[in-house]
């Protein structure tokens, strides 16, 4: 049987020649003071935690906001949000950088509502939550069935996801494997 372990001297010359390559960059976030610290790297996964209700999905629209305007296509699992509308309203504001309610709501034009609802369809798909059922029940997606949603709407838009964006997991149906 091989030997599982190992000292760091005993690959010491494989990670010199290996140490950038090791944290190359990913694909920018769109923040320069985010920039300094992370990158997002294709075919891995990034978590945000922190409390309930602490700014994590509205940072998290506007990274996303700034993926698309980078050109990157992002689908959408947030069945925190009330409905497909709240969801997409939640990311025109992000790509206004506009509140709909406070002082800035009646300063949004049609013609910047309109620009910022182009934006979003071109660059952003949005997964549902399955409907509720007659006993008021609603099923929780696991993500199985979640991958299986971006396939299907991959296919049926032509389009390779460079994001999947999962908010919130404890909507998540776990499953026994």
């Amino acid at each position: 049987m091989d030997k599982l372990y190992y000292r760091a001297s005993e690959f010491e010359q494989e990670l010199v020649d290996s140490r950038k390559d090791v944290f190359s960059r990913g694909f920018n976030t769109g923040f320069r003071c985010l920039d300094e610290i992370c990158s997002f790297k294709p075919n891995y996964s990034t978590i945000v935690y922190s409390p309930p209700h602490v700014g994590k999905s509205v940072i998290t629209m506007d990274i996303l906001t700034a993926q698309a305007e980078m050109g990157r296509k992002i689908c959408i699992y947030s069945p925190e949000f009330r409905d497909k509308k709240e969801l997409v309203q939640a990311l025109i504001q992000a790509r206004l950088q506009k509140c709909f309610f406070g002082s800035l709501a009646n300063t949004i034009t049609d013609e910047e509502f309109l620009s910022a609802l182009k934006f979003i369809d071109e660059h952003f798909v949005i997964i549902v939550k399955p409907k509720r059922k007659k006993d008021n029940s609603q099923d929780k997606m696991s993500i199985k069935k979640i991958y299986s949603e971006v396939n299907k709407a991959s296919k049926h838009y032509n389009v390779k996801f460079d994001f999947l964006f999962i908010d919130p997991f404890n909507y998540i149906e776990k499953e026994n494997e």
